[in-house]
């Protein structure tokens, strides 16, 4: 079982076709991670035509402690954690091609 989770990354997508929101939500429940980190969405400008893939963007705006990133990079401390919990780090479009 997992405990004392810091990061906890989710597949989370408009069109819920890994988790649903429930499901997400749930996960986020059970295992009480200080942040959540959406992964495998819609990012423009890296998609395909053919991903189906929508952004994450829905759940997000549902959530209370939410971080939109102006960048492709993220580096979290123990010090920003240590209050969090459940906190949101977003990406939205930004991504790393190389």
């Amino acid at each position: 079982q997992l405990v004392k989770l810091d990061v906890l990354i989710l597949p989370i997508d408009g069109t819920e076709h890994i988790l649903t929101y429930k499901e997400v939500d749930a996960v986020v429940r059970k295992y009480h991670p200080k942040a959540v980190i959406p992964a495998h969405y819609k990012v423009l400008g890296a998609d395909s035509v053919l991903s189906g893939l929508k952004s994450a963007d829905g759940w997000v705006q549902t959530q209370h402690d939410v971080r939109r990133l102006d960048t492709a990079s993220l580096e979290v401390t123990a010090a920003e954690l240590s209050s969090a919990q459940g906190r949101v780090y977003y990406f939205g479009d930004h991504f790393k091609d190389k």
